[in-house]
C-alpha cells in the first residue's frame, strides 16, 4: 500500500516532493568537520525515491580532505529526526547513511546503514580502490563515454545520452538496462530505477 502511494506521489507530485519531506533546515542541529563547524550549504540536496530528502556532504563542487583519524576528525551531526507520527510514508524513525565514491550515484536502499533515533553512533570505514586492467587483459573499459566505445556499444550511447552514470559501476549498468527494457516494453518506467532524462530534457 505504501509502495503504491509512493509511485503516486512520485508520478503525479515529484516537483513537490522536497516539500512534503523534512528540510535539512529543521533537522541539522549542529555539524562539524575536522573539528570546524560546517552549514547547511555545505550539504547538497537530491532525492531518492524510498528515502525522499537526502543530503550530501563532501560533494564534488566542494571537495573536503580527511587530514587525521579518528571520530573526532570526520564528520559528526547532531540531526532531529522528528516524531514517528510527523513520517506518513514511513514505519520507523531514524536516518539512513551511505559513504560513496563522489564520481558515482549511491543506491540508498542497498548500500546504506539505518542509524537509529536517540542514540550516538560512531561509523568507522576504511577506503580501498580496486583498479582492473582494460583490454586486451580484461573486458573492462576505461571510459564507456569515448567515441570508440560508443560506436562499438549501443547500450553504452544509450547511457551517455538519457543517465547521468558519473564514473561507470556495474550496479548501475544493470538497473539502467533494466529500466530501458521497462520502457521499450510498456512506454512507462520506474521511480526505483534510474530515471532517463537527455540532456535537452526530453525523455525516451
Amino acid at each position: 500500500m505504501i509502495d503504491h502511494i509512493k509511485s503516486e506521489l512520485h508520478r503525479k507530485y515529484y516537483s513537490e516532493l522536497y516539500n512534503m519531506g523534512f528540510w535539512l533546515s529543521q533537522m541539522l542541529i549542529s555539524c562539524r568537520f575536522q573539528g570546524n563547524p560546517c552549514q547547511e550549504t555545505d550539504f547538497e540536496y537530491f532525492h531518492d525515491y524510498n528515502y525522499g530528502n537526502c543530503f550530501r556532504f563532501n560533494n564534488v563542487s566542494n571537495t573536503r580532505e580527511v587530514k587525521n583519524a579518528g571520530w573526532r576528525n570526520g564528520l559528526r551531526l547532531e540531526l532531529s529526526t522528528g516524531d514517528l507520527d510527523q513520517q506518513f510514508f514511513s514505519i520507523k524513525s531514524g536516518v539512513r547513511i551511505v559513504v560513496h565514491n563522489q564520481s558515482i550515484v549511491p543506491f540508498i536502499d542497498e548500500e546504506g546503514i539505518d542509524v537509529s533515533a536517540g542514540f550516538q553512533t560512531n561509523i568507522a570505514i576504511k577506503k580501498t580502490i580496486i583498479n582492473r586492467l582494460s583490454s586486451p587483459y580484461s573486458d573492462c573499459v576505461e571510459d564507456y563515454s569515448t567515441e570508440q566505445n560508443l560506436e562499438k556499444n549501443e547500450f553504452f550511447k544509450y547511457l551517455k545520452d538519457f543517465f547521468y552514470m558519473g564514473n561507470y559501476t556495474q550496479k548501475y549498468c544493470l538497473k539502467a538496462c533494466l529500466q530501458k527494457f521497462i520502457i521499450a516494453s510498456c512506454g512507462c518506467y520506474d521511480f526505483k530505477f534510474p530515471i532517463p532524462v537527455s540532456n535537452s530534457g526530453s525523455r525516451p
